[in-house]
């Protein structure tokens, strides 16, 4: 199995874990999109501390470069901006994965368009294949359609920040490049995109960072746990696509979060089954109408197998 492959099964597993925390935390301690957004755009940063431990060096990957992974990081930030301000409309976690998984189609389209990636037929026909077993593995027949239209514009927002920030990092991540300066990069633009978003919120930025400054502190060890999975995450989802022979292979792969997330709630609902002190009932809706699920798991192990 090629590195790249198993690399990108590292990501989605991680940002299964991290969706399922964002979920406890949207209406519950998050206050709106905002909080959600800059939280994560402050501990992208993190990867910074590795330069005067001496772990990683940085070396100016030069203007072009550094521009491209600068505005690949605010995009990145921007598509979570996006998912967090869908998720405060409704946190409803099947169809926001059917519109993540519409990203499974979009990528390979930006990747034609902007640096001009072309496929192969039988790979066009996974990715394709793949997409049909993403809306089918997690279509339960109980998606609200309560502020739908509410839902959709901002996860087209989403799709598409996040499937341009992909583009971009195969345009820069190379096998033969400087991985760690151009993602160092990469998340300076994370994070001062996050902070831009904050100074033009509706709610006056500093009262807003000092609140969140709060929050952080009380929830630092959860936030920690959280974030720090995220960037290793986004690390191996960044080494995946460097290496990848195609942007558009990386996101077919990734495109097994809603998968991992049901293992998640498979090991819950096993680990918890005998108490009374945890409500379960959220978690078994996510393993709920297996049989499809199989039949949908097989559409995207086809889809996988075409294109790797």
């Amino acid at each position: 199995m090629q590195n790249w492959l198993l690399l990108s099964l590292i990501a989605p597993f991680l940002w299964a874990v991290v969706s399922v925390i964002d979920t406890h935390f949207v209406h519950d301690v998050y206050e709106d999109e905002y909080d959600g957004t800059v939280v994560s755009g402050i501990f992208q940063s993190l990867p910074w501390l590795l330069v005067p431990l001496g772990i990683v060096h940085f070396i100016f990957p030069g203007i072009e470069v550094a521009g491209l992974a600068f505005l690949a990081g605010g995009m990145f930030i921007c598509s979570f901006y996006c998912y967090f301000k869908a998720l405060f409309v409704s946190n409803d976690g099947a169809l926001m994965q059917i519109l993540w998984g519409v990203s499974v189609l979009v990528v390979p389209f930006f990747a034609w368009m902007c640096i001009g990636e072309v496929l192969q037929s039988i790979h066009y026909i996974g990715i394709t294949i793949a997409f049909a077993g993403i809306c089918l593995f997690n279509f339960d027949g109980k998606i609200k359609k309560i502020g739908f239209s509410r839902i959709l514009f901002p996860m087209i927002g989403a799709v598409v920040f996040l499937s341009l920030s992909m583009v971009i990092t195969k345009k820069v991540q190379q096998p033969s490049a400087d991985f760690w300066s151009i993602f160092l990069v990469f998340s300076a633009g994370a994070t001062i995109f996050s902070l831009v978003i904050l100074a033009i919120g509706k709610k006056n930025p500093f009262k807003r960072a000092q609140k969140i400054a709060k929050l952080s502190g009380k929830y630092f060890p959860i936030f920690a746990i959280a974030e720090g999975l995220s960037i290793v995450a986004t690390i191996t989802s960044q080494t995946a696509i460097s290496l990848a022979p195609a942007v558009s292979f990386v996101a077919v792969i990734e495109s097994l979060v809603p998968v991992f997330v049901m293992m998640i709630g498979l090991v819950i609902v096993f680990a918890f089954r005998n108490t009374t002190r945890f409500d379960l009932s959220p978690y078994r809706n996510l393993v709920s109408g297996a049989w499809i699920k199989v039949l949908a798991l097989a559409f995207i192990a086809i889809g996988i197998y075409a294109v790797a």
